[in-house]
C-alpha cells in the first residue's frame, strides 16, 4: 500500500455542493484537472471498454450497473477478444488494431499531470522496399513486405511549444471555474 502512496498523484480541487439539490455549485481547479477531464475525450472506444473493464475487475465486490449502450461495446469488445481463428483476420496485427488501436494524441498526452491511457507506447516500422510505414510491426506492407526498421525519433518537430502550454489547454496560471 505504501508503494501505491508514493506513486499516486494528487490535483487540488475545491467543489461547492448545494445540499438541498445535491448538485454541484461550482468547482475550483487547476489546469491539470481541467487538462486530464479534457484527454477522457480524447481516448479511442476500445481503450474506455478496456480501462472501465479492468476497473470493475479490480473492484469485484461493488456491483456497477453500466448503460446498456456500454455494456453491447462491451460484448463486442469481448468477442473481437474471444476469436482465435487466423482464418478470420487479414493479419495477425488486425485483431490489435480493433484490441488496442493507437491515440494519434499519444505525444502530447504524454505531457499530461496525470495519463489514464494505458496504451503502450506507438513505435513506427518502416518498410525499406517502399518506405511506407505503420504502427504495426506485423502488419504487411502494400508492396507485400513486413516493415521493420524503426525511423529515428518523429516526435522532435515543435516539442518547444509544450513548456508554455498545456496540452490542450494555454498556461495561464489562472484557475477555472466550472459551473453547473
Amino acid at each position: 500500500m505504501a508503494s501505491q502512496q508514493q506513486n499516486s498523484k494528487t490535483i487540488p480541487l475545491k467543489v461547492l455542493v448545494d445540499k438541498n439539490s445535491n448538485k454541484v455549485v461550482f468547482v475550483e481547479a487547476t489546469e491539470d484537472f481541467v487538462e486530464t477531464i479534457f484527454s477522457f475525450l480524447s481516448l479511442p472506444l476500445p481503450t474506455i471498454v478496456r480501462l472501465l473493464a479492468t476497473a470493475t475487475n479490480n473492484n469485484s465486490d461493488q456491483q456497477s450497473e453500466s448503460s446498456p449502450f456500454l455494456g453491447n461495446i462491451k460484448n463486442l469488445y469481448q468477442s473481437v477478444q474471444n476469436i482465435n481463428s487466423n482464418d478470420i483476420w487479414s493479419s495477425p496485427a488486425c485483431k490489435q488494431m480493433l484490441l488496442r488501436p493507437r491515440n494519434p494524441w499519444e505525444s502530447l498526452l504524454k505531457e499530461l499531470f496525470l495519463n489514464i491511457d494505458d496504451t503502450e507506447s506507438i513505435e513506427f516500422f518502416v518498410c525499406d522496399s517502399c518506405y511506407k510505414f505503420t504502427t504495426f510491426q506485423n502488419l504487411k506492407c502494400t508492396c507485400g513486405k513486413l516493415p521493420n526498421r524503426k525511423p529515428r525519433n518523429l516526435d522532435s518537430e515543435g516539442q518547444g511549444n509544450n513548456a508554455k502550454n498545456g496540452v490542450f489547454l494555454r498556461r495561464s496560471g489562472t484557475m477555472f471555474l466550472v459551473s453547473d
